[in-house]
């Protein structure tokens, strides 16, 4: 899991490279000036994530903007907890959960 500002500047490296910026929207849909129209989203968090805050304010702007959002924080729960599934009754306990939200968002709207 991601421990302090070092590990988050080596994962931003090797996500952008060396050429990229860090707040071009491409790399942080966060930074996007507008929102409007895309399509629902799931957001999910997890609460002992670094990166929580800023999904849950991705997932806030969404909803703002008028997109239809699902946020769910995981408690208890650190970044990459579900590579934890054979070795972690919690994780097994609440993957259900995410697969409900994913299966929910990929089947659309009521027919």
């Amino acid at each position: 899991s991601l421990q302090n500002r070092e590990d988050m500047d080596w994962f931003w490296a090797q996500y952008l490279g060396d050429h990229q910026d860090d707040t071009e929207v491409a790399a942080s849909p966060l930074n996007a000036p507008n929102l409007v129209g895309l399509p629902p989203a799931t957001v999910i968090t997890c609460e002992l994530d670094v990166l929580r805050d800023e999904g849950e304010a991705y997932a806030d702007r969404l909803a703002r903007a008028g997109v239809p959002v699902v946020c769910q924080r995981m408690l208890g729960m650190p970044h990459g907890f579900l590579n934890w599934l054979t070795v972690s009754a919690r994780t097994r306990a609440i993957a259900p959960a995410i697969a409900s939200l994913v299966r929910e968002a990929l089947s659309g709207p009521p027919r």
